[in-house]
Formats: structure tokens, sequence, C-alpha cells
């Protein structure tokens, strides 16, 4: 027997046994077909439908799926190509959607039945006459740095339309809205409702211009809380806060409850950075930023480029509840 087949042999043997042991751990998963199961994470509390397929074809953990997903029937999850599929909490998947590649799905997105998003791409113009497959081989010889996955991220409280075609590389900002049959090759702002193939904005779902002053007490300023929030303001993990664009000099300031005493990181597109050493309750921190500094670190979306956008991020492992009660922002100039 080659050498090669007796390898696929027993590398098919060897994920059998592995999905054959999760499930008799997890009996729920019993209609779920799984490749590289050990490195697939599907806490309880998510409901997957029959016949779905989840595959994890990278080292690592390839597919994180959190509590409180619902994912349907007949649907195909694939990380490939060195990406990560993460499903945060909340988030729907409806019936036969299919996500390839590397791909992030926002707290509480929902996707309708069908939709389908690959972060993969191919060569096609190198030489025209070749079969693309050939291409791919010529490209990646010529182009040893080319990145053939471009990140997919679709935010939190998005909704994806049925039969939407997603293509790779795209940001589909927070809340924004996908109509049905559309084919997304631009990024979306955040709040825009879009529809068409190629899709363009029809109108926007609310007006989203940040402010000088945001407060959690303020349901109005929820949108604010961009990223990594529940809607009480307690963080879920690593969090952002879009503020209002600024130039000149700026006080900062922060009140923020700990249920214990930690460390809360924080980093800025305008180069602040450093971590604030929070005691057991209230903390409250003012904080004196330059934009003369001149140490611009934007965010990789450029769509958020044009604001402030602070970053927190803490000890998930010490289970710290940290609440930002308001985040007060004093330009001298806006």
């Amino acid at each position: 027997m080659p050498r090669m087949l007796f390898l696929r042999i027993i590398n098919f043997i060897s994920n059998k046994c592995d999905e054959f042991f999760a499930k008799l751990i997890r009996p729920d998963l019993i209609h779920v077909r799984m490749q590289g199961y050990k490195n697939i994470c599907i806490p309880y509390l998510t409901s997957i439908g029959r016949y779905s397929r989840i595959k994890n074809a990278n080292s690592g953990k390839g597919v994180v799926i959190e509590k409180k997903v619902w994912i349907g029937e007949n649907v195909e999850i694939e990380a490939s190509g060195g990406g990560k599929i993460q499903i945060c909490e909340g988030a729907s998947i409806q019936d036969r959607c299919k996500l390839f590649g590397s791909i992030t799905i926002g707290r509480q997105a929902i996707l309708s039945p069908n939709v389908y998003a690959s972060s993969g791409t191919h060569f096609f113009s190198i030489e025209p006459h070749l079969p693309i497959r050939e291409q791919d081989k010529i490209g990646k010889t010529l182009h040893p740095n080319y990145i053939s996955e471009k990140h997919i991220e679709i935010g939190e409280d998005c909704w994806i339309g049925t039969n939407v075609f997603i293509k790779s590389g795209i940001y589909l900002g927070k809340g924004c809205i996908v109509g049905s049959n559309s084919v997304v090759s631009k990024d979306i702002a955040p709040y825009e409702i879009i529809a068409g193939a190629p899709a363009k904005p029809l109108k926007k779902r609310l007006s989203f211009e940040p402010r000088s002053v945001v407060d959690i007490n303020d349901k109005t300023s929820s949108p604010y809380f961009y990223e990594g929030f529940r809607n009480d303001g307690m963080v879920l993990k690593n969090a952002t806060i879009v503020l209002k664009k600024f130039t000149g000099n700026v006080n900062l300031q922060l009140k923020i409850f700990a249920n214990k005493s930690t460390d809360l990181s924080v980093s800025s597109n305008i180069g602040l950075g450093g971590n604030l050493p929070l005691t057991k309750g209230s903390n409250n921190y003012k904080i004196n930023m330059s934009r003369s500094d001149k140490r611009f670190e934007f965010t990789p979306n450029k769509l958020l480029d044009r604001f402030t956008c602070l970053n927190f991020s803490h000890n998930l492992e010490s289970i710290i509840k940290i609440l930002y009660a308001e985040v007060n922002l004093e330009p001298d100039n806006c």
C-alpha cells in the first residue's frame, strides 16, 4: 500500500474516532458532521441543526462558537487557510448558510437562509489563457507573501437577508442591514441599509454620528459602545467605544466599576495606551491626551478611522465585570 494512502486512511480513522467519542459526550451533536473536532469549540447552550457540517482544516482553535448561538440545518462552516471562524454570543445562522475561511460574526447578528461568505480568492489574470488552478500555483510562486485569505467581519446586531453573497475582505459595520439577493462587494458603514447586486446604500437605520459624551444610562448612546458590551454596559470581552473625532488636547473622563482589583488595558487610534489599575468598587480616571503627539495607530477598520476609537481589554479568566458608567470627551476643537 502506498505510504500516502496509508496515512490518509489513518487520518480518516483518527478523525472518525474523535468525532465518535465527542458525540458520546455531547449527544446533542449526534446529527452534526465534524472534522478536526479537537480544535472546534462548541459550548453547551448552543443549538446546531441536523446535517450541518463543521470542519477545521487548520491547527489550533480554527472554529470557535460561543454560547447561545443558534445554527440551523444543513449549514456548512469550514475554517481553512490558517484563518479562524468565530461566531459570537447570541448570533443566529439560519438554514443552508455557507461560511468558509476566516470570518468573525458579531454578537446577536442574524444571517438569514442561504447566506454565502468566503474569505478565499483565486488568481485569474496572471496568464488568463491558463486554468485558474494553474494560475493559483503560479501566483503563489510569484507572490509568496500574498495573503489569499482576506478576513470577513460581520459586526454586532447585523441582519443579513436571504441569498446574500459576501465577498472576501469585507467589513460590515455594527447594526447594518443587507437586503435579500444582494452581492456585498464593498465595506458597509455602521447602521446602513443596503441592497442590490452590487449592493448600494438605500438609507440609514439611524444616524451614526458619535458624540463627545457617551453614557451607558442613555439608551441613545448604546450604538457608540461599539462592541464587546452587553446592553447594561457590562464588558463581555475586549471592547471598543467610538467617540467623536477631535483635534487638539482632550480630557478623557472614565467612571469604571469593578467587582475586584484588576488592571484594565486601554488603547486608542490617537496613541493613548497603558494599563489602568482598578480597585474593587468605583474607579474614576481623568486622562489628558494630545493629538499633537502624532502617534497615530489607526484601527484596521478604515470605516472607523475618522472617529476616535477607545479599546478596552481585561483578563476574562479573572471573571472581572466592569461597568462603564460614562465616558466624557472634552475637545479643544471638534
